[in-house]
């Protein structure tokens, strides 16, 4: 194999892109921000040029796949649910468990999870005989 047959091993093939010229990026989140990035560095043939040309670069000697690449967010700042922005403050955390009040037996993990009887009150007879119309209650 050649040195120009031989492909760069930081270029990803992906097929032609044809007739799109703008994309529009809705949110500022991690994933749009993800997206910007990547199709900033998309060339003209699919390649995403991964750490062998800047976005500058790219744009500077139009090898880009988009004229334009648009990011769309509704707050003054990036960053979706990770914004620290003031409006991000106001962000209340989900409530965890506390797990000091769980008293499980930890010497013998693989008693933490015990299956109910079933059979103690019939549930497996009455399932063979349940339904959609006729359901186990």
């Amino acid at each position: 194999m050649t040195q120009e047959s031989k492909p760069e091993a930081t270029l990803e093939r992906q097929p032609k892109l044809t007739g799109i010229k703008s994309v529009g990026i809705i949110g500022g989140g991690p994933s749009g921000i993800a997206t910007l990035y990547e199709l900033t560095r998309t060339l003209k043939d699919g390649a995403i040029s991964f750490k062998t040309k800047s976005a500058k670069e790219i744009e500077d000697k139009k090898l880009g796949a988009f004229e334009n690449v648009v990011l769309f967010e509704r707050h003054p700042t990036v960053g979706g649910v990770w914004s620290l922005s003031s409006s991000g403050l106001k962000n209340v955390d989900p409530p965890l468990p506390d797990f000091n009040v769980v008293k499980k037996d930890w010497e013998h993990f693989e008693n933490i999870y015990v299956k109910p009887d079933f059979s103690k009150d019939g549930l497996e007879e009455k399932l063979k005989d349940s339904s959609f119309e006729k359901p186990v209650n």
